[in-house]
């Protein structure tokens, strides 16, 4: 019987993780198809079942309207906002401020991004020779 909640993390975490694109949305409407074709052979073997499989049907509404609700509403929450106009602690457009010495004026966070004098020194990156080096012959 764990089935059920593991499908149910399954589909809200694929969800959270493709929120506000249309691979979220897609998840959810193809788990619930899933979940009504079920019924829909439960409704149809019906006499060829044990007497308590009618309980498994009718608790299977309910779990689909839950998997259905939460799942579409999983769907519709923003996105974290990335970039470097953005606080990085509370994700407030930053555009238009100077950013010597800036301070969120939403939270409070030092602004660490570019221009800040802050921000960490860029990596020295020493390129890489092709390959072994050409002999010279005398």
């Amino acid at each position: 019987m764990l089935i059920f909640p593991i499908f149910a993390t399954l589909v809200w975490a694929l969800a959270m993780y493709w929120r506000r694109r249309w691979p979220s949305f897609a998840i959810v409407s193809a788990s619930l198809v899933l979940l009504l074709g079920v019924s829909r052979i439960f409704a149809a073997w019906h006499e060829h079942l044990p007497p308590m499989s009618h309980l498994f049907y009718e608790l299977l509404w309910p779990y689909i309207g839950l998997i259905g609700a939460i799942g579409y509403y999983i769907c519709l929450l923003p996105r974290r906002p990335s970039g470097d106009l953005y606080c990085r602690s509370c994700g407030y457009h930053l555009a238009g401020l100077n950013p010597a010495g800036l301070n969120c004026p939403e939270c409070g966070a030092q602004w660490r991004g570019a221009g800040s004098g802050l921000e960490p020194p860029p990596e020295a990156l020493i390129p890489i020779p092709r390959g072994p080096g050409k002999r010279r012959v005398m």
